[in-house]
């Protein structure tokens, strides 16, 4: 990639970082700042594109037989990674892996949530309703409390938009 092109991405970074109102000066902003910023040539795209998050790839394939192979061995019958976001991100994204017979016991919805079968069968109770989810149903989860049982070994991805 030419020079130029390197610098224009690290410019472009740098102005996003900043913000509009100009670089942040107070202790807190240095002390959180990018470790290897320093370490880092102003011109590397790798810097660039590991704090701007441009673009990720994850396997949901592989993904869904680890967490499958780890629930199998957990006595909660349960195993979870979050592929997105988190508790400081509205959106969250989390594979679930559920041995057969496991029940996630019931919980209120944190936000506007969805769950989308990616292996096995699942279903879903709010009360006296139920849905049967199976490989490729998206399963809307209700606003209010709700349990999960696992009808045979599955895994499934949570999408959770906290509300504000």
């Amino acid at each position: 990639m030419c020079s130029l092109r390197v610098m224009v991405l690290a410019n472009r970074w740098e102005r996003q970082r900043q913000g509009a109102r100009g670089p942040d000066r107070s202790k807190r902003a240095r002390k959180t700042q990018c470790r290897t910023e320093r370490a880092c040539c102003q011109r590397s795209v790798t810097h660039y594109l590991r704090h701007t998050a441009l673009m990720e790839k994850f396997s949901l394939t592989a993904l869904v037989r680890s967490q499958m192979q780890a629930a199998v061995q957990t006595t909660s019958g349960t195993s979870a990674k979050t592929v997105y976001g988190g508790h400081e991100h509205v959106l969250r994204q989390t594979l679930i892996g559920l041995r057969a017979g496991a029940v996630m016991a019931e919980h209120a919805n944190p936000g506007e949530a969805t769950l989308h079968v990616l292996a096995g069968r699942v279903r879903l109770v709010a009360g006296d309703d139920a849905w049967e989810g199976r490989v490729g149903d998206l399963l809307i989860v209700p606003p209010g409390r709700h349990s999960v049982e696992v009808l045979e070994d599955a895994a499934v991805l949570l999408t959770v938009g906290k509300r504000q």
